[in-house]
């Protein structure tokens, strides 16, 4: 006799570990005080690099929707001081955070795709909307919680292996989106040749996640009236489906694994100082340094969550401890080797395989 799958409320109580985690991730990163005690980043209208008196107008208006400008102003004023360079050592960091994320929202589009994802697993941009203004690192935990209780589970591969596959053509359309909305406003906002370019690019990568569910439904509707140049049907073999899935991960891996190795070896900042988080300096002077230092252990911990979270929901898909420890194992390895965001994607496509064929 089948075992009958757990209800939803049994998958609840458990998962609800990362609900924990994401108010603890709310507490570390300390986000209100950046809020109550600090005046808005915008409030003067310009960035300013320090001492060295240049300084970035901050447009006022890009969505021209006034609520839309009025809340996301801030939040690229919080990219200043990595993209706009003068926090280097943030920069290191957030270059490569902002890759590992990239690879985290594939992660979350292949998984709204699966046969029979519920709302809201089912609609990636929801969290990752709620993410850019709440942090990564107190969302994505929310997230994993609706997964498990809403998603396919993994632990029921073998009698549901149809319902958990993911829909390919569909697939396909999410990772032009990604690329086109998520990893273009990424190369252009840390290396576009002027700050106010780079400050420009801040807002185009902002509501990265609307834009891209946008864009997926715009290129579905195109593509039921005019033939498109992407896969139409579902691989019929179990090796052509994997196949799919590696082509669409594997470059973005890549990228992220190469920016690692960059960094590993020409970073000129120990890696305790760019991905660990210092002790605060005397968080009652209200000066421009002390605020880039809180924003930057603000960013360590946004990190540390997002990663930290999606491996704790890698495990959790395993059948017994014994492959939990051997998986967190691999991700310690494979972070060291290619970074965090490159193992989550590798372990993702590696459980992938195991649960799906």
């Amino acid at each position: 006799m089948a075992k009958t799958p757990p209800s939803k409320l049994q998958r609840a109580l458990p998962a609800s570990l990362f609900l924990a985690l994401g108010a603890t991730a709310f507490y570390l990163m300390d986000i209100t005080t950046l809020f109550l005690n600090y005046d808005p980043p915008s409030a003067k209208g310009f960035i300013s690099h320090g001492n060295t008196g240049i300084k970035t107008q901050i447009l006022q208006k890009f969505h021209w929707i006034g609520f839309l400008d009025e809340v996301f102003r801030d939040v690229t004023v919080g990219f200043a001081p990595t993209s706009l360079g003068f926090d280097l050592i943030s920069r290191w960091q957030m270059i490569n955070f902002m890759l590992d994320i990239g690879i985290m929202y594939f992660i979350h589009a292949f998984e709204g795709l699966r046969g029979n994802a519920g709302f809201p697993v089912s609609t990636p941009a929801f969290f990752a909307t709620l993410a850019q203004l709440g942090g990564g690192g107190v969302i994505v935990p929310m997230y994993y919680f609706f997964n498990i209780v809403f998603g396919v589970s993994a632990k029921d591969a073998k009698s549901t292996a149809d319902a958990r596959k993911i829909n390919i053509p569909r697939a396909w359309i999410y990772t032009i989106g990604i690329l086109l909305f998520h990893y273009v406003p990424t190369a252009y906002l840390f290396n576009a040749p002027s700050m106010d370019e780079r400050h420009w690019w801040a807002w185009a990568w902002q509501l990265y996640p609307a834009r891209i569910a946008i864009f997926y439904y715009i290129v579905r509707a195109i593509g039921s009236v005019i033939p498109l140049p992407l896969p139409t049907s579902q691989p019929k073999s179990k090796t052509d489906y994997q196949k799919h899935l590696l082509w669409m991960l594997s470059p973005f891996l890549l990228l992220s694994a190469a920016m690692w190795s960059y960094t590993l070896f020409t970073c000129p900042y120990p890696f305790s100082t760019v991905f660990w988080a210092q002790p605060l300096s005397d968080a009652n002077v209200f000066n421009a340094a002390t605020w880039n230092e809180r924003m930057r252990r603000t960013l360590i911990f946004d990190q540390w969550f997002l990663s930290g979270s999606t491996l704790l929901w890698l495990m959790w898909s395993v059948k017994n401890v014994k492959q939990a420890v051997v998986l967190a194992l691999q991700m310690v390895v494979l972070t060291v080797i290619v970074g965090p965001g490159a193992a989550m994607g590798i372990l993702w496509w590696v459980r992938e395989r195991k649960t799906v064929g």
